[in-house]
């Protein structure tokens, strides 16, 4: 595979995967089998991690492939050949969080430029403020 710019999915169904267990990100986790059945497979994890530096460790080491955001390059060694898929897997997820309570001046700004990124997304307002007295006293 390391010859090819671009490697398919359905490539690596006979290849020991090493990715994150369920435990520590079931989204991260159930996109990756997803998709893999997507592409007529089901995965075959061999060693769980518990971080992409630990997997990029462990795939320079031998023991398997790893599916990585492509951000994760730039944790690699010459150990270690990135490729893309040719498939899209969107797994990565960011949230942006704020007090409103606070009226942070930069806020609507910052909410402006992620979203000019972004593109269009899912909003969900928190329906009550962890700096609110009565919440926090209901805490203790």
């Amino acid at each position: 595979m390391t010859h090819q710019a671009k490697v398919a999915l359905n490539e690596l169904a006979d290849e020991s995967l090493v990715l994150f267990p369920r435990r520590i990100s079931p989204h991260y986790f159930d996109i990756i089998v997803a998709a893999c059945r997507d592409a007529g497979f089901s995965p075959r994890v061999m060693h769980e991690i518990g971080s992409v530096v630990s997997q990029i460790g462990f795939v320079g080491c031998g023991f398997g492939v790893g599916l990585v955001p492509s951000r994760s390059m730039r944790f690699g060694s010459s150990a270690v050949a990135f490729r893309p898929l040719v498939e899209t897997i969107d797994v990565v997820t960011i949230a942006a969080v704020w007090d409103p309570s606070l009226n942070n001046e930069f806020v609507p700004r910052m909410v402006e430029i992620a979203l000019q990124i972004a593109g269009p997304v899912e909003t969900k307002p928190m329906t009550k403020s962890l700096t609110d007295k009565k919440a926090r006293a209901q805490q203790r």
